[in-house]
């Protein structure tokens, strides 16, 4: 319950009635035997109000001993039961009493139950959402299950084309060297990383390794050959915890960029080598083993044009050149000195005991060479 350790804090009628420990909270039994009628319309009131989500359930709350009420005896002969008042009982003598127990059986009630009423959720009246793992139930129903070993791990793990791993009965080594015993079979739980993939750790010699699942079952049951320098594992239904086989397919990175971006679930372009960048529209082009950014455009159209241009540039001359007039930017020719968009001045600077120091702004690129100049001659000296 959410005060029980500070009695101090007043108790919560919507809190408790939904707790699980709500029949052994000694609290609440001491709260409940004053304000009972206080809390049961409360909880009748939001099942009323609620009728879809809630319903009303009743609980034993802890045994209390108490004085006897009534009593019970039984002839072992007949099996039949009599029911007395335990007043009545009291009434009768000792020697009464153990002529009637050596005859018949005599129980005493020395306990009481008190029933409390709590709120129960209906779980199947919940607005339950679509599983897309469940789409295309007809076409997974067609799909027969097989099961093949997995390669490096005979022996020990197996993998099924509906996209879960098996780790087989008998003995391995621990990830901490110590040899361990399994039983029985048993199915691996997955782990669900940042990017929402299934991934599961496979165990052999001390040693671990993280794979993706949807990896392990193309590489098991793909109909083609993976390679990560072109291809791309894609889920069809864009529901990546579903890796089985029939849901799993190969992509390029470019194929795989244009259905992100026909779902509309990715910053990237329709276009080729066009991507967003602050909300802009980036263009860049991968030349002489690096990507060269053609420069930022507005709209997308234009990044289009611009990476069409270089391209069909490349091709040509084999060089790229960049025309974008965003992407251009005042370099100096001197050392030391570079332009300040923020205060629109060149800034000249000096490296001095391995610390960069500011020498002041100018407005003209040739008083700021000039000063850098100086001040480069003046630290020789000094060190001489």
């Amino acid at each position: 319950m959410l005060y029980c350790q500070n009695p101090q804090v007043p108790m919560s009628m919507s809190r408790c009635c939904a707790c699980d420990k709500l029949e052994t909270c000694k609290r609440f039994k001491s709260w409940y035997a004053i304000h009972h009628e206080e809390y049961a319309s409360f909880v009748i009131k939001q099942v009323e109000k609620y009728p879809k989500k809630y319903q009303i359930r009743s609980r034993i709350m802890s045994q209390k001993r108490v004085t006897p009420r009534q009593v019970i005896i039984i002839d072992p002969k007949t099996s039949e039961c009599e029911v007395m008042p335990h007043s009545e009982l009291s009434k009768l003598s000792v020697t009464q009493i153990k002529a009637l127990a050596g005859k018949k059986i005599i129980e005493l009630e020395a306990k009481d139950y008190q029933y409390v009423i709590s709120i129960k959720t209906k779980q199947w009246d919940r607005e339950i959402k679509p599983n897309r793992s469940n789409i295309n139930n007809d076409k997974h129903k067609n799909l027969k299950e097989l099961i093949k070993p997995v390669k490096g791990y005979e022996g020990i793990y197996l993998i099924s084309n509906y996209g879960y791993v098996i780790s087989v009965a008998g003995q391995w080594i621990g990830h901490n060297g110590t040899r361990q015993t399994k039983k029985r079979s048993i199915i691996l739980k997955p782990t669900i990383n940042e990017n929402g993939y299934k991934t599961n750790t496979l165990f052999m010699n001390g040693k671990h390794k993280i794979y993706r699942t949807a990896l392990l079952v193309w590489n098991h049951f793909g109909s083609r050959k993976y390679n990560a320098a072109i291809y791309q594992i894609d889920h069809i239904d864009n529901n990546p915890p579903n890796n089985r086989i029939d849901n799993l397919q190969l992509l390029t990175p470019r194929e795989n960029v244009t259905k992100a971006w026909l779902r509309k679930q990715s910053k990237s372009s329709r276009y080729t080598g066009v991507s967003c960048h602050h909300g802009k529209w980036r263009a860049h082009i991968f030349y002489d083993s690096r990507l060269v950014s053609l420069g930022t455009f507005i709209k997308e159209e234009d990044a289009a044009a611009e990476y069409k241009r270089a391209l069909k540039e490349l091709i040509e001359t084999g060089s790229v050149t960049v025309n974008s007039p965003l992407m251009k930017r005042k370099k100096s020719k001197c050392r030391g000195v570079n332009w300040l968009k923020e205060r629109r001045k060149w800034q000249a600077q000096i490296m001095v005991n391995y610390k960069r120091k500011t020498l002041g702004y100018f407005d003209k690129e040739e008083d700021a060479c000039n000063v850098y100049n100086r001040a480069k001659i003046e630290s020789r000296n000094r060190s001489l």
